[in-house]
């Protein structure tokens, strides 16, 4: 059940006790009153993150995903460059330090620098390729005002459309539908800058993008499925590689356009979810993946609730259902009786970040408590952000966090930079939970996000 969807103060809900906090951290990481200073902590992050940072000769920046591989070099917003520019660029605006602004501009500088190169394999996905970059550098115009940022973003996606390549139903740009590298995270981008900007090519290239996905929907007993690829062939129910993503991206579509063939998709997707969904005690889980992982339920934004419940908030929204709201519920409901982060499980790993950990479950409570708060949010971030704080490794006026970015390779621990893998999405959190404690907007929601706007 609903208490309030908007006008309660964070202070109160996030004022997190000392005895949560390791020594090494509890020092100087808290302000008057003894809470959490959450910009001195992002600040630590990305002071972490910069100590890695290269510079060519003309003055453009780029940071690798592994601080101790130098060349590990990615332009892209999942764990390279792009996500850290997103960061920086928030932090200026949140800290009103203009030295993040500084080093989110020569980021940027070598976003665009990378994006231009002849016969670049960078791809067109939301968070591998040009949209990610799109929608990074189009928020730095929001954040600074110059036209610069501005041209080069119109610029790339429409780089994107010309690299569209037609299909039965409408355009692709590979063989995933998906939000990640996909034709789901594409069309997120092209939709909502061709809105903001007035922009038929981009509008239309949405548009097809959606006809595109409704061709490759695949019927199921019950409603319709989207596997990861037509190569693989893999059936990953939830948001990031399978239905729960496309169905929200064509959920979006009907939204802007009204137009009736887009919701029938999106309430198929629904459908299919809700018939293989495992069910207990009020809460509801998605399984990981079909072949092999029926019984493994991963926890965040990848293969988990946190994810998997934006296509049901986005549902509600369009339809105000009452069944969709329960679905937000239940799957918060399921989050919660994992016991993670605090209690691993097969699809909860050492992992802190945005994508499979911490962050990705702390973010979906935010979310929750600006835009859905329930009973099952109270107290809900305190011992998330405990827990990533007992794991944060400091250095100095830096902090990291080693973690395993895969459930496969639990040994390969690795400290990263990024925005979905590392310090990146980490200090995204912490801003987040700034803004919220202050009662102030969030102004840099992620392309694939249904929490933008107070209702």
């Amino acid at each position: 059940m609903i208490l309030t969807r908007r006008g309660f103060a964070g202070r109160a809900a996030l004022g997190l006790g000392l005895s949560l906090l390791p020594g090494v951290v509890l020092a100087q990481a808290v302000g008057t009153g003894g809470k959490l200073d959450y910009i001195d902590l992002a600040k630590r992050s990305a002071r972490w993150i910069d100590a890695s940072a290269q510079q060519d000769a003309a003055g453009a920046v780029r940071w690798p995903a592994d601080p101790l591989t130098p060349d590990a070099l990615s332009p892209s917003l999942y764990s390279g460059s792009a996500g850290i520019v997103a960061f920086f660029t928030a932090l200026g605006r949140y800290s009103s330090e203009p030295v993040w602004l500084d080093k989110a501009r020569k980021g940027a500088r070598g976003l665009i620098a990378d994006a231009a190169v002849p016969g670049s394999d960078l791809d067109a996905g939301l968070y591998t390729g040009r949209a990610g970059l799109v929608h990074v550098l189009a928020d730095l115009h929001k954040a600074t005002g110059e036209a610069e940022w501005l041209g080069a973003a119109k610029q790339i996606a429409h780089d994107i459309v010309r690299g569209a390549q037609d299909a039965p139903g409408g355009v692709e740009w590979s063989d995933s539908p998906d939000i990640v590298s996909g034709g789901s995270g594409v069309g997120l981008v092209l939709l909502r800058y061709g809105r903001e900007w007035n922009d038929p090519v981009l509008i239309e290239a949405a548009e097809k993008t959606g006809r595109r996905l409704i061709a490759l929907g695949e019927p199921a007993p019950v409603g319709v499925l989207w596997r990861a690829s037509r190569e693989s062939g893999l059936n990953f129910p939830n948001f990031s590689h399978g239905t729960a993503g496309v169905a929200y991206y064509l959920a979006e579509l009907h939204q802007a356009t009204g137009k009736p063939e887009y919701l029938k998709a999106a309430l198929d997707g629904a459908a299919y979810l809700d018939s293989i969904a495992a069910r207990k005690d009020g809460g509801a889980l998605i399984f990981h993946r079909e072949d092999g992982g029926l019984d493994r339920f991963y926890v965040g934004w990848c293969h988990g609730p946190a994810g998997t419940a934006r296509l049901f908030y986005k549902m509600h929204q369009i339809t105000r259902d009452p069944a969709h709201a329960a679905w937000v519920d239940a799957l918060t409901t399921g989050l919660k009786h994992t016991g993670a982060p605090l209690q691993p499980s097969a699809g909860y790993w050492n992992n802190v970040s945005q994508c499979c950990g911490n962050a990705g479950i702390a973010q979906h409570y935010i979310d929750l408590t600006r835009y859905w708060r329930t009973e099952a949010t109270t107290g809900a971030i305190e011992p998330i952000i405990g827990d990533t704080l007992r794991r944060a490794t400091r250095d100095g006026e830096r902090l990291s966090w080693l973690q395993a970015e895969h459930r496969t390779q639990p040994e390969n621990l690795v400290a990263q930079t990024g925005l979905m893998q590392g310090a990146s999405g980490l200090g995204l959190l912490f801003l987040q939970l700034h803004a919220l404690e202050q009662d102030k907007p969030w102004e840099f929601p992620l392309p694939d996000t249904p929490f933008r706007t107070l209702i």
